[in-house]
């Protein structure tokens, strides 16, 4: 069961670790890597032992340039894009509340 719930994700989502009972039991091994397939529902024996969540504050995401700045420079100057975005933004919220 444990090789059939890896097979049903990306590879590097669950990793099989073998007990020393010799089970094998199957973990998570980076959630990052997946695809949100959700093909292990469709399996009734397997479908009830697998909880799928997210973490409602927790955001994965890629940043890739092909242009003349580095990614780690086009993240902050898009967050300074964003912050002054959001000060114009309540700014005019302040000014509707007088």
């Amino acid at each position: 069961m444990a090789q059939r719930l890896q097979t049903m994700f990306s590879p590097g989502v669950i990793s099989i670790e073998k007990k020393p009972n010799g089970k094998r039991v199957a973990k998570v091994e980076s959630a990052r890597y997946d695809s949100g397939s959700r093909n292990v529902f469709r399996e009734d024996d397997l479908k009830d032992l697998v909880q799928i969540s997210r973490v409602p504050d927790h955001f994965i995401f890629t940043v890739e340039s092909v242009g003349a700045l580095k990614p780690d420079v086009l993240f902050l100057e898009a967050v300074k894009v964003l912050k002054n975005k959001c000060n114009l933004y309540m700014d005019a919220l302040l000014k509707n509340q007088s």
